[in-house]
């Protein structure tokens, strides 16, 4: 993907998609020593055989100095002893199940740690254990917080910052692809979607229903950490961030509103409008810090009675590039009269791609007049009215395992900031590529400020956006050679630094940083008002107390960074 001077078209149609954040935490030692009647406590409370329980707490007894250690930091060889014993309990109540997966595994193994998008992430778990309920996924907390071992959660694996969903030798990975229900209300108001599932299996599901949801563009991306940090969708215009659609009523196992969370201590909860409410605002964009998310009960839509929708993506040389800018500012204007439209904008060295999209059956709308004058080099998708899976198909991710990374600044609208941060972007992306061969892109995603409104009407949350019509800013740095990761991060960093102080010398620049689209020395959280962290904080203490996704967590945009 993003690849120069042979860059992939169909992946730099999707350069615009979102992704999640980076930050590392050790282990913190418990503040007693365990005994061997608390050992035969927490073995009691598995699932195990009677041969197995015994075989269970011999290890733990072996290991008991690791276990009682009481210095303020672990180190990496405690971290990974305490890693293997997890896993060694893991093995003992999920392999049976066909729910384990470790080192001695082969190519099975090697395959679940190539699962992620991004090679950065192709790390190696001392194990994998794959959950289907959420009990399952209590009792996999439950071994590592019992054993204060370092996890790491991953659902979709689309998050390309290294650490994120992704764990070495010294953690334990919870994959949460078992956990891919999918079912609709018998009023087709609520989809119920765990979260392991993508959202092209979503969608088609969908189609012969006659509804669709709010969700991921791309449709590869899975459906957990896309809606924990906010999920930018083709139709955010007209219904806010897929997180604004999640549903609001209190009743669960009938038509219920909510989101069924696994606690740190392995207790199971829904989080709606009027059960745990600040929990629900929290996960609303949030991020990975108070629960594992093991099911979203999402409000459905149906765009027009047909439930189809229009779109056309055209490929434009970058000569064009000027003009193309300029025609965004204009379908800034008009797209805040019309709720309707959506558009993607993907700026690569070669070329541009522009994906105009509209949420009735209309072909070529006015919205996007401004662009029809413009000639293309390519139309990589003509004038068509779908179905929302097709549109979905339409941004597939495609091309080679690659290493990615990305950055993330917002701003007002203004065609001087548009052409002097394009000016950046060559001068930053030509240096790189020439010197290492990394590939860089930018994208324009416009938010109406009806979008912020629904999201406001629809309860908030925490992102707390100003109601304006603004402009959410992503890099793209694509390489695949390991001595370039870190000239990648520093281009990826330069570009950043330039839309923010681009943004700010124009007077334009807005401080919220969109979790999906943020680099791990980025704070996401931080960015959001003071009021609203605040609310996040607090429900993070009352919900997780033992603090354990803040501590033995591996990575991800935590609280106890911000």
């Amino acid at each position: 993907m993003f690849r120069f001077p042979s860059i992939s078209l169909r992946g730099a149609l999707v350069a615009f998609v979102g992704f999640v954040g980076l930050a590392n935490a050790a282990a913190v030692p418990r503040d007693e020593p365990l005994s061997e009647s608390s050992l035969r406590s927490f073995i009691a409370g598995l699932p195990l055989s009677s041969s197995d329980a015994t075989e269970a707490i011999t290890a733990l007894k072996a290991e008991a100095s690791t276990l009682n250690i009481t210095s303020a930091r672990l180190s990496i060889p405690t971290e990974k002893t305490r890693a293997v014993l997890a896993c060694h309990i893991a093995r003992l109540v999920f392999d049976g199940k066909g729910q384990y997966i470790d080192m001695s595994s082969g190519g099975t193994f090697v395959n679940a740690t190539e699962v992620n998008w991004s090679q950065t992430c192709w790390l190696s778990p001392q194990c994998f254990v794959t959950p289907t309920k959420a009990s399952e996924v209590g009792l996999a907390l439950k071994i590592v917080t019992f054993l204060q071992a370092r996890f790491a959660v991953r659902a979709g694996g689309h998050n390309p910052n290294s650490g994120f969903a992704s764990v070495s030798d010294y953690g334990l990975l919870i994959d949460l692809s078992g956990l891919n229900q999918l079912s609709l209300s018998a009023d087709k108001k609520i989809l119920s979607v765990g979260p392991g599932n993508r959202w092209k299996t979503v969608y088609n599901y969908l189609v012969p229903k006659g509804v669709s949801v709010i969700g991921g563009r791309v449709p590869e991306v899975g459906v957990g950490g896309y809606m924990l940090g906010g999920g930018l969708a083709h139709f955010t215009p007209r219904y806010g961030l897929a997180c604004d659609n999640v549903a609001n009523f209190e009743v669960r196992n009938t038509s219920s509103s909510t989101v069924a969370v696994v606690l740190s201590d392995s207790s199971i909860i829904n989080a709606n409008a009027k059960e745990n409410p600040e929990l629900f605002f929290a996960l609303k964009g949030g991020g990975p810090n108070y629960g594992i998310v093991t099911r979203f009960d999402l409000n459905t839509v149906q765009y027009n009675p047909s439930n189809q929708v229009w779109y056309e993506v055209n490929v434009y040389a970058a000569s064009e590039n000027d003009n193309l800018l300029r025609a965004m500012v204009d379908y800034q204007a008009a797209a805040a009269k019309d709720p309707n439209a959506g558009i993607t904008f993907s700026v690569s060295p070669n070329f541009t791609s522009v994906g105009f999209i509209y949420s009735q059956p209309t072909p070529r709308p006015d919205v996007f007049k401004s662009f029809y004058s413009i000639p293309s080099i390519q139309t990589y998708a003509p004038s068509t009215i779908g179905t929302p899976e097709q549109l979905a198909l339409i941004f597939t991710s495609a091309g080679p395992p690659a290493k990615y990374d990305i950055v993330a600044h917002s701003a007002g609208i203004s065609i001087e900031l548009y052409q002097q941060v394009y000016a950046r972007y060559v001068e930053i992306s030509s240096k790189v590529f020439a010197a290492t061969g990394i590939v860089m892109t930018f994208v324009i995603q416009p938010i109406t400020k009806n979008a912020v409104l629904q999201g406001q009407q629809k309860g908030g949350n925490p992102l707390g956006l100003a109601a304006q019509d603004q402009s959410w800013f992503a890099g793209t740095a694509t390489w695949t050679d390991d001595a370039d990761t870190a000239a990648a991060h520093q281009a990826i960093q330069e570009l950043g630094e330039a839309l923010k102080g681009l943004a700010q010398a124009n007077g334009v620049y807005l401080p919220i940083i969109f979790q999906n689209d943020a680099n791990y020395d980025q704070s996401p959280l931080g960015s959001f008002p003071a009021a609203n962290l605040a609310k996040l904080k607090a429900a993070s203490l009352k919900y997780d107390r033992s603090q354990a996704f803040q501590r033995l967590q591996n990575s991800g945009f935590k609280l106890s960074k911000a």
